[in-house]
């Protein structure tokens, strides 16, 4: 890779370093580990190599013109804070890179100018995955995400905290099988290269596996404690299923008296239905421990690396047999509540609807609907219900029952939700794109959700806690993938920050309601509508979890596994809204293919009277507010 890189490269500039101090120009950030753990990146005990960070990198991707240079990160003092300098003032994407050997930093220092992130040949990813998982003395951490920072190479911009990930698994084996020596281990299909920047399912290619022979262990067993043969045995992760020819596997060779055996170590998850392979993730420790009693056996115990403590999710698979996930789906109030598609027209007079039967944004001028006409005819009272051709009934969705598809935050209740900016311009925390480091509600926060309204359409807030069918109140939390899609629009017709034709964008992903029956996986995520170049819509797709479950937002983030199958989806399309001047539609449709605007039967005080609504973008998704006067598209409810 290195040969190819520089034969096909660009003349790099020198690595330039950034002062070691907390207060001098450059580019500042504070490595931290996965959530809820300090020592898995941070600098810890020089001799503790499994912790240790050596050396940071930074790879920087100009957001307008590609690649421009890996850096080599100052640490300030003995913190856990990281410096350097960039000297062409830019809008950059920021990855960052511990512990990269000498062969992956030149690499990364030849990545070719003005080349892509993503790009097929020289691509970060690609050129991270060629550093093998156990390079003596030193584990290879990456940050999932690209942080965004404008350098001005005169002062200081701290990106803050970065979460860094450590790559490997690692593999102990525990003899406490008496009268057994193990001497040899052979690990099929052994991980090569780490997924940590690609999308979650191991690559079928035969490169990424091996299987590697461990031939001096001499391992005796020892009926009490037991022999450990330990730090030795290390992996990139392997989501592999049942049948698969990368399935991860352990044989051992052991010696009984004077006969040599061998024994065959499945990894299968011992809590789930049979035959569940259990995925090896990283930063994980697999600890293999062999018994005897009459025969040779083995356990499977998944241990936090750092802290050798049981994980407790672990016991509760998180890809469940299809049909225990349909029943769990089936108990959400989300699941088949919403209409496939929008609403198409509407007879005022009969209330007879008609729907779409495809995804378009091409929608038909009598496929926007106005608050204040539904309002003066009625058709938000409680028996108000639209019948189709079949004599199916439907209703305008509340704005709480929209809330089980997108998060509300609504400053009336949840405060800590909101900021301002200097032109006391209201701030709204929601999942969005990753467009900055505030732009996610990273920590667990309560989720009111209230279902109906009062008599005057406000919110009905009252007993919640106490009568389930009125509302609840559940734990939530979020957090961004990786880009997905490179988002194109004309700018004639819909106008950018950053003077261009594209933005990129991915989805982002939720565990909402935890502590309720409506505990659920959420993944909101931007995607062209099939067969088009130019229209968009937004995919939801909602996982029922297990009230007993520790699902993580690591498991759930960019894992094309888990979001396969077996999920609940609603999907958009991006039809904008009618342009509404001096309180009459212009007949104009505004912000097609970047807006999906959904109307709700409730109002809201704040600001004065206004409606409320679905509001899907192509950089956030939330609960919105508009005009009463506003004509946007209509999606409803299933009467049951």
């Amino acid at each position: 890779m290195a040969a190819t890189l520089m034969l096909g490269g660009c003349a790099q500039e020198e690595i330039i370093q950034g002062n070691n101090g907390q207060d001098a120009p450059g580019v500042h950030v504070r490595l931290a580990g996965a959530a809820g753990s300090i020592t898995r990146a941070t600098t810890v005990a020089a001799d503790d190599d499994e912790k240790s960070v050596r050396n940071v990198l930074a790879v920087l991707y100009d957001t307008h013109d590609g690649f421009y240079k890996t850096v080599e990160a100052s640490q300030v003092g003995t913190t856990n804070e990281y410096t350097f300098i960039v000297e062409k003032d830019a809008t950059y994407n920021i990855y960052l890179v511990a512990n990269a050997d000498a062969y992956l930093q030149k690499s990364l220092e030849e990545i070719p100018l003005g080349s892509k992130a993503d790009d097929e040949t020289y691509g970060l990813a690609k050129i991270v995955a060629t550093q093998a998982p156990d390079v003596p003395n030193t584990f290879l951490m990456v940050s999932k995400y690209p942080e965004k920072v404008t350098t001005r190479i005169t002062e200081k911009q701290s990106i803050g905290e970065v979460h860094m990930e450590r790559l490997a698994a690692r593999f102990d084996l525990v003899n406490k099988a008496e009268g057994i020596t193990v001497n040899k281990l052979t690990f099929t299909n052994r991980t090569l290269r780490s997924t940590v920047l690609t999308d979650n399912v191991m690559s079928a290619q035969s490169e990424w596996f091996e299987n590697r022979e461990y031939d001096d262990l001499n391992l005796e067993g020892e009926k009490e404690t037991g022999n450990t043969y330990s730090k030795k045995i290390y992996t990139y992760e392997n989501y592999s299923v049942k049948g698969d020819m990368t399935l991860p596997k352990l044989t051992i060779e052991y010696t009984e008296g004077d006969q040599t055996k061998t024994h065959e170590i499945s990894l299968i998850d011992p809590s789930a239905t049979a035959g569940t392979t259990l995925a090896i993730k990283r930063n994980h420790l697999y600890r293999i421990v062999l018994t005897k009693a009459g025969k040779l056996d083995f356990d499977v115990q998944v241990l936090d690396w750092d802290t050798d403590e049981d994980l407790a999710y672990e016991d509760i698979p998180l890809i469940l047999p299809d049909d225990e996930q349909e029943e769990l789906n089936k108990n959400l109030m989300v699941y088949d509540l919403f209409t496939e598609y929008n609403v198409k027209s509407l007879d005022t007079s009969n209330k007879v609807v008609t729907f779409y039967d495809k995804l378009t944004n091409d929608a038909d001028l009598s496929s926007y609907f106005n608050f204040n006409t539904f309002k003066k005819s009625g058709f938000f009272a409680d028996d108000a219900v639209f019948t189709d051709v079949e004599n199916n009934t439907y209703r305008i969705p509340t704005i709480g029952e929209t809330q089980l598809l997108v998060p509300l935050f609504d400053a009336e209740y949840t405060p800590e939700m909101v900021e301002y900016n200097a032109d006391n311009k209201r701030i709204i925390h929601s999942p969005r794109g990753r467009l900055n480091v505030s732009s996610v509600y990273s920590d667990w926060f309560d989720e009111r959700v209230y279902l109906k309204n009062n008599a005057d359409l406000s919110q009905n807030k009252a007993n919640i806690e106490t009568e389930n069918q009125n509302g609840f109140t559940g734990a939530s939390i979020f957090a961004n993938g990786r880009q997905t899609l490179e988002f194109r629009v004309n700018t004639t017709t819909f106008e950018f920050d950053n003077n261009g034709s594209y933005i990129s964008e991915g989805p982002a992903y939720g565990i909402r309601f935890k502590g309720t029956d409506q505990y659920a996986a959420y993944k909101w995520e931007m995607q062209l509508i099939p067969g088009s170049m130019t229209e968009y819509y937004v995919s939801i797709k909602i996982k029922a979890l297990k009230q007993d479950s520790n699902v993580t937002l690591e498991d759930i983030v960019d894992n094309r596994s888990y979001w396969s199958k077996n999920y609940i989806e609603y999907k958009f399309p991006m039809s904008g809204a009618i342009k509404v001047e001096n309180n009459k539609p212009t007949g104009n449709i505004w912000k097609k293919n970047t807006f999906a605007h959904i109307l709700c039967s409730t109002v809201t005080n704040h600001d004065g009277i206004r409606a409320t609504g679905l509001g899907l973008s192509y950089d956030y998704f939330y609960g919105m507010r508009f005009s009463l006067t506003s004509y946007v598209p209509l999606r409803l409810i299933k009467c049951k």
